[in-house]
Order: C-alpha cells, then structure tokens, then sequence
C-alpha cells in the first residue's frame, strides 16, 4: 500500500520539503500539536530538516487522526 505524501513548508526560509505519512491511522497533520481536549487519542511527532542548505533549520509536524 502506497502511503500519501504531502508537501510542507519550511517555517523559517518557507522551502518546500515532501513529506511521506507514517501509516494509514494518521492521515491528518499539523504543525501546531494537537491537545487532548480536541477528541484525538494518538499523535505521531515528525522532525524534520529543512533542505536549503542555508537555513537547515529543524521543525515538527504532527500526524494525527479524527
């Protein structure tokens, strides 16, 4: 089975960078961590690094589901 792949954004330099879900139980994500309070039981952290190599900067998505 083929896992979807989305595109994010660098926050800082805004390079996109293609991003490929961890498994089919996650198929929403976000960069702001989703709470408990929202009705979502399982987030999975995804750290990633910017692949302009000036701004090489580090930041989290997180892939939840509803």
């Amino acid at each position: 089975m083929c896992m979807g792949k989305v595109v994010v954004r660098c926050p800082v330099c805004k390079n996109q960078i293609q991003v490929t879900r961890p498994d089919s139980n996650h198929p929403f994500w976000s960069t702001n961590k989703p709470v408990k309070d929202e009705g979502i039981e399982s987030v999975v952290e995804q750290v990633l690094e910017c692949k302009n190599p000036s701004c090489a900067s580090k930041f989290s998505i997180y892939w939840y589901n509803k």
